[in-house]
């Protein structure tokens, strides 16, 4: 845009808590997305080949700039948190799931530890008599 080159933070994880607030705080409201946009397109300070380096995120610098953003980015990049936000409640989901199933079976197995002990010997014991049952009626 204009002179300056912009890239996307290459990686989500090496925001700061600041800057996470902020693409949070304004992604949601087309009034205010050019400061989300801001967050995570900067200017490129360092580039080899397709790799870069991005200047440091400060606050409003280039609040004003990101008015006149492609909408084409804009949008992608809406779509990119929406799908990656349903990803993550997907895979949280699965995984609270999973934990409650093995939270569950444990507590089955337990239980079972606890209030069946003895019942393959009990089941011996019931199969004996039934044999003896069906021998002395016929």
């Amino acid at each position: 845009m204009g002179e300056s080159e912009f890239g996307f933070v290459p990686n989500l994880e090496d925001l700061t808590f600041g800057e996470y607030i902020d693409i949070d705080n304004h992604l949601g409201d087309i009034q205010q997305v050019h400061k989300a946009m801001a967050v995570l397109y900067r200017p490129i300070k360092q580039k080899l080949k397709d790799k870069y380096i991005l200047y440091d995120y400060h606050g409003e610098e280039f609040h004003d700039v990101m008015l006149k953003m492609p909408l084409d980015a804009v949008v992608s990049s809406i779509v990119f948190f929406y799908r990656l936000g349903i990803d993550c409640s997907t895979a949280m989901m699965t995984y609270l799931d999973k934990g409650k199933q093995r939270e569950i079976q444990q507590a089955l197995k337990a239980a079972s530890q606890t209030n069946g002990d003895g019942i393959n010997h009990s089941l011996h014991s019931v199969r004996e008599t039934l044999q003896e049952l069906k021998r002395s009626l016929n």
